[in-house]
């Protein structure tokens, strides 16, 4: 196997002609093969640094190329590392590349608000729906920052597993007058028909009554 101390050389004379290669093509050749070296914990822990010093022109390449390979991610001390250089992070090329390398996890909510759009953009993108995600979806929908993050996450919510869609009926009832009519029926009419009419019908459409009372006409009359 490739001594550890050759493979960080390799690396860091990869970034450096990434960054300032002496042609367009030197410098695409760069970016390939950093994408095909997978990082050891030296190169990672490299990458770190450079990531974590304001001063080093490489920021931006090393970003990426952590988001290339995302088997840091398993790690909760990463993670947590991740997550307090986006939160201090001022560069917007930095934030943004950073936010891509959390798709797919629920942490990559956090910055659905973020006051630089194109990251708020890429934590569209890459948001999963959970459980754990679609109160902070629906939040961000209402507000109506942005026309083309809320196209991005009213494309999500068309491929919404049928199952989620009860929880997130219940988390719009929660927010019930603060929702503008508009936006409301934007976010219906994306979501499974059949399985909204299911909800509605047995939530809404039926009395509320225990088989012992009897049935009350007056209880399904309109008010």
């Amino acid at each position: 196997s490739a001594n550890p101390a050759t493979v960080q050389d390799n690396l860091e004379g990869l970034l450096g002609q990434a960054l300032g290669g002496v042609s367009l093509a030197e410098q695409a050749r760069a970016v390939e093969q950093l994408r095909q070296i997978v990082p050891s914990a030296e190169g990672l822990e490299l990458l770190w640094n450079i990531l974590e010093t304001e001063t080093d022109p490489r920021r931006l390449v090393a970003a990426q190329i952590l988001g290339y390979h995302r088997s840091w991610r398993s790690s909760h001390s990463n993670m947590k590392r991740l997550l307090g250089r986006l939160r201090q992070e001022k560069d917007p090329g930095v934030v943004t590349i950073l936010v891509w390398c959390l798709r797919q996890r629920d942490e990559v909510q956090e910055f659905l608000q973020h006051k630089y759009v194109r990251a708020a953009r890429e934590a569209a993108l890459g948001l999963p729906l959970n459980s754990s995600t679609l109160a902070g979806l629906l939040q961000v929908l209402l507000l109506g920052r942005d026309a083309d993050i809320e196209r991005i996450l009213l494309h999500k919510l068309r491929h919404i597993h049928p199952s989620q869609v009860r929880e997130l009926v219940d988390h719009l009832l929660r927010l019930e007058g603060e929702i503008d009519a508009e936006r409301l029926f934007k976010i219906f009419e994306c979501l499974p028909q059949v399985s909204l009419f299911d909800i509605f019908v047995e939530n809404h459409n039926l009395p509320a009554w225990a088989p012992q009372q009897g049935f009350d006409p007056a209880a399904t009359s309109p008010q």
